[in-house]
């Protein structure tokens, strides 16, 4: 489970720093702002494109990693990887809607839940590894 925290941790920052170069740099076509989701995929900059299918990653990762730490019966890996997949599906809805309109804010909120999956996921991370060593030790 730790290699899976670490993988959704790169792919975080990496959605992360993608996301501020959107931001900054792209402007999303107004056709856009209408269309659904795969329609955008289709239609999008490269970089927007590849911003949706990478949350679309992290929502696949956060539900695999919420299934793994029931499986491993942690409580608190539990509570990460729940948090983790609310945050990081909190902030795919928030792109979606940024999409639609725009607005400063709903770019803060993924901004700032991204913030809270990397922080989930790096709790988590450092349970299973302290647990590993501690079953080692």
């Amino acid at each position: 489970m730790s290699l899976d925290c670490l993988v959704a941790l790169i792919a975080l920052v990496l959605q992360f720093g993608l996301g501020m170069v959107l931001n900054l740099f792209i402007t999303v076509p107004p056709a856009d702002a209408r269309a659904g989701f795969i329609t955008e995929v289709r239609t999008a900059p490269l970089g927007l494109t590849l911003h949706a299918l990478l949350g679309t990653l992290l929502i696949c990762a956060a539900i695999i990693l919420v299934a793994r730490a029931v499986r491993a019966k942690d409580r608190l890996v539990i509570a990460f990887a729940a948090t983790g997949l609310v945050a990081v599906a909190g902030a795919f809805t928030a792109g979606e809607m940024f999409v639609r309109d725009g607005r400063d804010g709903v770019s803060l909120a993924m901004a700032l839940l991204t913030g809270v999956a990397l922080v989930c996921y790096a709790g988590a991370l450092a349970r299973v590894a302290g647990t590993s060593l501690n079953h080692r030790g």
